[in-house]
């Protein structure tokens, strides 16, 4: 949000940095993955081509981040464009219309909880069996 403000050379160096960390961190986990396959239930699979894809994404976001600090294309806020479509002073936003709000996810109803039986607890005057000889 603050980019602007920033020394876009540091900024640049520790992107890449961060970016060398996350591809350093997602080969062996891939390849780790690869190897597994074959024993991999559903869920596990399922499990690890989430984190491997959420691993995708971020680095892809990071490496597109480093290109546009390395190339100055950085600027900041327009106030006079906010103003001008009503943003500022104070007051809703308006929003464009393609814009439409989806309603918040409806939860689902809760689980019934199964009882299970549980075994009487010992009391300090219970009988105690003697040992087998």
């Amino acid at each position: 949000m603050f980019l602007h403000h920033a020394d876009h050379g540091a900024v640049a160096d520790a992107l890449r940095q961060r970016l060398a960390v996350q591809r350093d961190y997602y080969r062996p986990l891939k390849a780790l993955a690869d190897y597994l396959a074959p024993i991999h239930s559903t869920g596990m699979r399922a499990i690890l081509e989430n984190g491997l894809a959420h691993l995708e994404t971020e680095n892809a976001w990071l490496a597109k981040l480093v290109e546009t600090v390395e190339a100055g294309d950085i600027r900041p806020p327009d106030y006079e464009r906010a103003r001008l479509m009503g943003l500022f002073p104070g007051g809703q936003p308006p929003l464009p219309p393609e814009y439409t709000q989806a309603p918040p996810p409806v939860p689902p109803p809760p689980a019934a909880k199964i009882k299970r039986a549980r075994a009487p607890k010992p009391t300090v005057n219970s009988p105690t069996k003697p040992p087998l000889s």
